[in-house]
């Protein structure tokens, strides 16, 4: 394979002579490391460029491990496929995090979401359920308030700091006979025993003269007792026992016999005549003043009844055999929460605190996601309590991400930037239009800082812009940058003083001469509107007379090739025609072929380029190899030309038929 230098203007390219047809190949998939999303994607070869210039590079993306995941390249906390998002910043991943918006919490724990677990007095209780969260020993007020204990020294079910006996668990004030001594009243007589020297005798509160049981009755009235009285129904005291009868056959005159018909008694004693005064379990209690008189230990059946102790181990006023709770001073049923543990209420929900894990909230009796004190409110019903949804009224969403809440996450051309915010949504190289608008790479080969879709000199380093004659070319690469031409040329030829050419060795011919057909006519098109930019004021005075002529007609072509007269460079060369050394139709009266002496060169005939079967002069392809081949014999046809006084240069007449070459192929 040989190569053959290529003098294009400023450039020199190394044209490739191909032996064999190129033959069309599928197009090839190049694979890329796409930045920033770090992932590894395939895209078709003629994207590569744009995709490198925007950081993008050659191979896989090192050290992918989520090959299938557009947002990761490890694993991570979460795995592929779930992101590892962490809304509260507290180094758990929301996919572990059951707190989302709780950067000190990432398990509801007894308090729930957004509230501490702390318990400052160590008692095991977090202050969210500890009524006294400065006291150690308590986790409610009680009775005697927090910092105070609610001890029971005498265990009588009142506090000691209520309790006026605190060491007497029958009283809980000092009463009649102060603490320690009960306030009984056995005879009910309404003073207690203490103060009662007949604590059995109702109608006595003092032995008198009868001593107790007896009544201090005077039925003579003489101030003598009767049970002392020898004569108690004469006042004088001369009674006499009138034959000493004894009515009851008991041995006592009945004169002397306060019962005299009561064989068992000769006074009333503290049941009274005709009952005895027995004391039928000892209990120092006559039987007739005693409710249990089988029962030494009670004298009334009490709350239990007989012969079962009215004992009230926990002192709460309830005896033992009716208390659920014998041993709780503030329960006498279980209730909800048992015996020892109190079946408060404290929200009022209908929920003892013993069983409600948010005792504070009258809405909730377990701890949930959001925690005691917030709802567990789902307003879009997507499943996520609103504590935990960033977009609580957005049933697609649980974070505003990029596009905020209502709004999808969609990414059209999948460069990782959400549509929302990307500026070219269907350009997967680009976030932005930036100067040449979505869907264009903003290029610049020639490094100015303007990119070649606006750059009046792509290919020319030109940061200025500057264009002296407003041509629409930049003063850098317009070879008349001040409008006006140089040199001179016989009639009919123009003369290419390009500098930068050689004289005819590297400068080309151009001819046509086919029948101008769609693509011709849209690439002519374009080298019209170019030509429009260039300024008639360019051109010199004393145009020929045949110009003139043209100039009256604008929309005049000659030559038909599908260009205007007034931007043809050769108005009278038709497509294909062969031409001279000015690039214009040759004089065809000689027969040696020749026209003034000159060669005649013919250029390739375009049917050539559209034989598939020899695959024309430069094969069918569109890669690199073909490329070259037409830039190469684009210089060769595309010879700098004058015409009407206004030079055109050799960079437009190749741009030309490099442009009619490839819409040929």
């Amino acid at each position: 394979m040989n190569e053959l230098p290529i003098k294009l203007g400023r450039f020199v390219l190394a044209l490739a002579a191909v032996g064999a047809p190129a033959v069309a190949a599928a197009p090839v998939k190049v694979e890329l490391c796409h930045v920033p999303s770090g992932k590894t994607i395939e895209v078709t070869q003629s994207s590569v460029a744009s995709h490198l210039a925007h950081g993008d590079y050659l191979g896989p993306c090192i050290g992918d491990n989520c090959p299938d995941d557009p947002d990761k390249t490890e694993a991570g906390q979460c795995g592929c496929g779930i992101a590892d998002d962490d809304a509260d910043g507290d180094g758990t991943a929301d996919c572990n995090d059951t707190c989302l918006n709780d950067e000190d919490k990432i398990l509801p724990g007894l308090c729930g979401c957004g509230q501490a677990d702390m318990d400052p007095d160590g008692d095991g209780t977090t202050n969210c359920n500890d009524g006294c969260p400065d006291d150690g020993d308590k986790i409610a007020a009680g009775s005697c308030g927090c910092s105070v204990a609610d001890d029971d020294g005498d265990a009588d079910g009142t506090p000691d700091c209520n309790d006026g006996c605190p060491a007497d668990p029958l009283k809980t004030s000092e009463g009649a006979c102060g603490c320690g001594v009960s306030d009984t009243d056995t005879d009910g007589d309404g003073t207690a025993d203490c103060l009662d020297a007949c604590p059995n005798d109702a109608g006595k509160t003092a032995e008198g003269d009868c001593g107790c049981g007896t009544s201090e009755t005077d039925s003579d009235a003489d101030g003598v007792a009767d049970c002392v009285d020898p004569c108690p129904s004469d006042p004088d005291l001369s009674c006499s026992c009138n034959g000493n009868a004894d009515s009851d056959g008991d041995g006592e005159p009945n004169c002397t016999d306060a019962c005299p018909q009561d064989a068992t008694k000769i006074s009333a004693g503290l049941c009274g005549c005709g009952v005895p005064d027995a004391d039928g379990d000892a209990d120092g209690v006559v039987d007739c003043a005693d409710g249990c008189p089988a029962d030494a230990n009670k004298i009334t059946p009490g709350a239990c009844g007989c012969s079962v102790a009215d004992t009230d181990s926990d002192a709460d006023g309830t005896a033992d055999c009716l208390d659920g709770c014998p041993s709780d001073a503030n329960k006498v049923i279980p209730g909800a929460c048992g015996c020892s543990v109190a079946d408060d209420d404290t929200d009022g929900d209908g929920t003892a605190d013993c069983l409600d894990a948010c005792p504070t909230d009258a809405d909730k009796i377990t701890v949930g996601i959001c925690g005691c004190g917030v709802a567990e409110t789902d307003s879009d019903g997507d499943g996520t309590a609103d504590c935990q949804d960033g977009c609580p009224s957005d049933a697609d969403k649980i974070e505003a991400e990029d596009c905020g809440c209502g709004a999808l996450e969609i990414d059209t051309d999948m460069d990782g930037t959400s549509d929302c915010i990307d500026g070219c949504p269907n350009d997967t190289a680009k976030d932005s239009p930036g100067d040449c608008g979505c869907g264009a790479v903003d290029e610049d080969l020639d490094e100015d800082g303007i990119s070649d879709c606006v750059d009046n000199c792509p290919v020319d380093a030109n940061a200025d812009q500057s264009d002296a004659d407003g041509d629409g070319i930049g003063d850098a690469c317009d070879s008349a940058p001040s409008g006006g031409g140089g040199g001179s040329a016989p009639a009919g030829q123009q003369v290419d003083d390009d500098p930068t050419l050689e004289d005819d060795s590297s400068d080309a011919v151009e001819s046509e001469e086919s029948e101008p057909d769609g693509d011709d006519e849209e690439v002519d098109a374009e080298l019209t509107e170019q030509a429009v930019q260039q300024s008639e004021e360019d051109a010199p005075s004393g145009l020929p007379e045949e110009a003139d002529e043209r100039e009256e007609d604008a929309d005049a072509d000659d030559d038909d090739d599908g260009v205007q007269n007034q931007f043809d460079e050769c108005p009278n060369t038709a497509r294909a025609a062969r031409v001279d050394a000015t690039g214009c139709v040759a004089d065809l009266a000689s027969e040696d072929g020749s026209a003034d002496g000159g060669p005649i060169l013919a250029p390739p005939a375009i049917e050539d380029f559209d034989d598939e079967s020899s695959a024309g002069l430069c094969g069918q392809g569109l890669g690199l190899l073909e490329l070259s081949c037409m830039l190469s014999f684009a210089a060769m046809f595309g010879a700098s030309s004058r015409r009407r006084g206004r030079r055109v240069s050799s960079v437009s007449a190749t741009m030309k038929l490099t442009r009619r070459l490839r819409f040929r192929l």
